[in-house]
C-alpha cells in the first residue's frame, strides 16, 4: 500500500483563490511506483475556502489512470473543481493504492515495509519465515528479528544469532548489558584494550 498526501494550496493566509468561478478547474498528478494496482481511494481531507460567500462547492474525482512508459509507473490524476461564487484557497486529499504483490515463485520471500520481493531475506534484522493466508496458504515472508536481535532465525529474544549494540548473547539470547557493564564497555574500548 502507498499513501499520498497531495496538498494544493497558497501561502498561508492568503486570500488568492485557487480555484474560483473564472478558474475553476486544478488537476494534479501523481507517478505511483506499484505494478498491479488492486485498488485506489482517494479522498479529501482538509481544504479552506473564503467565508465571504454562502455557496461552497468543490468536487474531487479521478480524471485519468494511465501507464507511463516513459517513467515506467502508473500515473493518477485527480481533478479539484468549483462552480457558481465558490472560492477555495486550499485543497488537500489523500490517496492510498493497493497492489497485490506474489512473492511465492520460485521460493522468493515479501519484504513487507520494503514492499519488494527478494531471494534470500537481509541477514541484519530479519529471518526466512511464513506467514498463513486464508486463500494463498503458507507465504514466504522476510520477518522481523526481535529488536534486541542483530541477526536470528526466529521472532523472539530467544532466537538470536548476534545482539544489537548494548545487548549481551547468553544462551542464545540477547540480554540487555547492566549500567556496569555499559560503562566498563566504554572504558576498554576507549583504552584499545578490545
Amino acid at each position: 500500500m502507498q499513501t499520498y498526501i497531495e496538498k494544493t494550496a497558497n501561502q498561508p493566509y492568503s486570500t488568492n483563490p485557487i480555484l474560483s468561478n473564472s478558474g475553476n478547474i486544478i488537476t494534479p498528478k501523481y507517478n505511483i511506483q506499484i505494478d498491479k494496482i488492486a485498488g485506489i481511494f482517494y479522498g479529501f481531507t482538509g481544504f479552506e475556502m473564503t467565508i465571504n460567500g454562502q455557496v461552497y462547492r468543490i468536487n474531487l474525482f479521478a480524471k485519468q489512470i494511465a501507464f507511463d512508459s516513459g517513467q515506467q509507473t502508473n500515473t493518477i490524476q485527480l481533478q479539484y473543481e468549483t462552480w457558481d461564487d465558490t472560492l477555495v484557497l486550499a485543497a488537500q486529499s489523500q490517496i492510498l493504492v493497493f497492489a497485490q504483490i506474489n512473492c511465492n515463485k520460485n521460493g522468493t520471500y515479501f519484504i513487507d515495509d520494503q514492499r519488494t520481493c527478494t531471494q534470500n531475506c537481509p541477514s541484519i534484522g530479519y529471518y526466512n519465515g511464513q506467514v498463513i493466508d486464508p486463500i494463498e496458504g503458507n507465504l514466504n515472508y522476510c520477518l522481523q528479528c526481535d529488536k534486541s536481535c542483530q541477526t536470528c532465525d526466529g521472532k523472539t529474544s530467544q532466537n538470536c544469532l548476534s545482539c544489537q549494540n548494548s545487548y549481551y548473547f547468553f544462551q542464545k539470547q540477547c540480554m540487555a548489558c547492566p549500567e556496569q557493564c555499559l560503562n566498563l564497555f566504554q572504558v576498554i574500548t576507549s583504552q584499545n584494550v578490545l
